[in-house]
């Protein structure tokens, strides 16, 4: 790809920004959302930061963390508001092309190299040890549709089909009713349901769902709620300082592998999932150790169906930018 092509990953906390030409993308630029008034406020910010190598870039992909339909979209979580044809006249780019954060992710994930990938094994629900490593079965990029799971400011979902050229398939898959298996997620659900509404699995699946939880439970255990935030949060977790915390993400876990079970099953997502956002790669340990992948299998008579399919928890950097950069490969080809 010889056009110099902008990459933007925008999701509700931060923004970031990179070149991409016949060597892939360059380094990444990160702004805070909460610093600029709007997408275009940043970009401008970018590319001046970049003026004297993308004078004229001939193409941008803009992965965001909301919905986008028919070449518009806006935040989830924030108020920036974008469109591919407000873009492409603001900044004299002529093919704009505007995408789910997880829909671009999800196009990526047949690029991640091993290195990048740790596989979730789990416990064993008996004993309680750390499950052995399944031996076989498929591996990163087999083939298989490939869902792509990852919480953190919100919960992004994803799938993808690596039939013929390729397909990529984008939801709003954290915002389906959060899933309940056991009388003490009926009783945290319950607490959320009259403190926010509707409690969609991004309620506790997320940094924001975190701090949820770890509101239900202390209120449902009478104790005082400690941490201010899902740093604190998991951080009194990591050094086991406050029990209401150790639950909390234990219960993030579990409800992670739950939700992660129904979207393999929802896409038949047989070549496996992929953990990726911000929160898990920070509580690795804790999650190995959790009930996240018997979540996961416990689906009755489909969990034959389920138990060879890998969950992976993506370790790259900025994994949606592999996807950034093959969809910008497309535009460009598409514009020749």
């Amino acid at each position: 790809m010889a056009s110099t092509v902008v990459l933007a990953d925008i999701g509700g906390t931060n923004a970031r920004f990179a070149l991409a030409g016949g060597g892939g993308a360059g380094e990444v630029a990160r702004f805070a959302v909460a610093d600029y008034a709007s997408f275009d406020d940043a970009m401008e910010h970018f590319l001046e930061m970049r003026r004297a190598v993308a004078d004229h870039p001939i193409a941008a992909a803009i992965a965001i963390a909301g919905p986008v339909s028919r070449g518009a979209g806006s935040l989830t979580n924030s108020h920036w508001r974008f469109s591919e044809a407000d873009i492409s006249r603001r900044f004299g780019i002529p093919h704009v092309r505007l995408l789910n954060d997880f829909e671009a992710l999800a196009w990526g994930l047949p690029l991640l190299r091993p290195e990048h990938l740790t596989r979730i094994v789990g416990r064993h629900p008996t004993t309680g040890f750390a499950a052995s490593r399944p031996s076989g079965g498929p591996t990163p990029g087999s083939n298989g549709r490939l869902v792509a799971v990852g919480p953190g400011t919100g919960l992004g979902v994803a799938c993808h089909d690596p039939e013929g050229a390729g397909l990529v398939l984008a939801s709003e898959g954290g915002h389906v009713n959060a899933p309940s298996w056991s009388a003490r997620i009926d009783a945290i659900i319950d607490w959320l349901r009259s403190d926010l509404g509707h409690v969609s699995v991004e309620r506790m699946v997320s940094g924001q769902g975190l701090e949820n939880t770890y509101r239900a439970v202390a209120a449902l255990e009478g104790m005082p709620a400690r941490q201010e935030d899902a740093a604190a949060i998991t951080a009194a977790a990591l050094d086991r300082s406050d029990p209401v915390a150790i639950e909390t993400v234990e219960i993030f876990c579990a409800m992670l592998g739950e939700a992660a079970g129904n979207y393999a099953l929802s896409f038949g997502a047989s070549g496996g999932v992929y953990i990726a956002g911000g929160i898990a790669p920070r509580i690795i340990d804790l999650l190995q150790a959790s009930e996240f992948r018997e979540r996961f299998v416990a689906k009755g008579r489909f969990r034959v169906w389920l138990e060879p399919v890998p969950t992976w928890l993506v370790s790259h950097p900025n994994p949606t930018f592999l996807g950034l950069e093959a969809v910008a490969t497309r535009i460009v080809g598409e514009s020749h």
